[in-house]
């Protein structure tokens, strides 16, 4: 940010004086990686060396934008290998969610992500590298220890066995992120903290 100063002439404008060099107000936010910054304003003078510098450090409350989106919903068998997001009964489907932290700080620790399968949907196995998942029939819970860094995106799947009886048709598949109590830093934006998945069951194979 630079500001220069004037006199308002008669119309607002600025009036200068012909070859009046004036000062100019530069200010500009220096971070710390801590949630801090430091603002600096100089005041530069008629001459390059006339420089003064004033500097005040300012708290600035940290925070992120953590989110959570559904990637595919696929058959685990060759049949159906295609991002189709239609399955079958009696087979294993094969479900993806991004989770991402827009920034700009780190996400806080024990993030948690919770996931409800349709009925008749039993989860058979998940893959997370940095997420401890627990399975319980349709409902899958996972928690990750260590702060999902700025820009970061981390990938959560699972596979589960759709029941041969199970009603064909739509269904949705939902998932949300579960922020630990007194989370921080705080998740400015949290619209984007849920997301579903439509997937079409189709009959078992003969």
């Amino acid at each position: 940010l630079r500001c220069e100063h004037g006199r308002p002439g008669e119309d607002g404008e600025p009036l200068v004086a012909p070859g009046e060099q004036l000062p100019a107000v530069v200010v500009r936010l220096v971070p710390d990686g801590d949630g801090r910054r430091s603002l600096v304003a100089g005041v530069l003078g008629t001459t390059d060396t006339e420089v003064r510098t004033a500097e005040l450090e300012l708290d600035i409350a940290a925070s992120t934008d953590l989110s959570v989106s559904a990637l595919s919903a696929v058959s685990a068998v060759s049949e159906v290998s295609e991002v189709s997001s239609e399955v079958r009964a009696g087979e294993e489907v094969a479900i993806a969610w991004e989770v991402a932290n827009g920034g700009p700080s780190d996400g806080p620790a024990g993030l948690g992500l919770r996931a409800e399968l349709p009925a008749g949907w039993t989860v058979v196995r998940t893959d997370a590298r940095r997420w401890t998942c627990e399975a319980d029939g349709a409902l899958v819970t996972c928690e990750r220890a260590d702060p999902l860094r700025r820009g970061e995106r981390d990938v959560v799947g699972v596979v589960a066995v759709i029941d041969r009886e199970v009603d064909r048709g739509s269904v949705d598949v939902a998932v949300s992120l579960v922020l630990p109590d007194g989370a921080a830093p705080a998740d400015r934006d949290t619209a984007d903290d849920t997301d579903s998945t439509r997937v079409r069951v189709r009959g078992a194979a003969a």
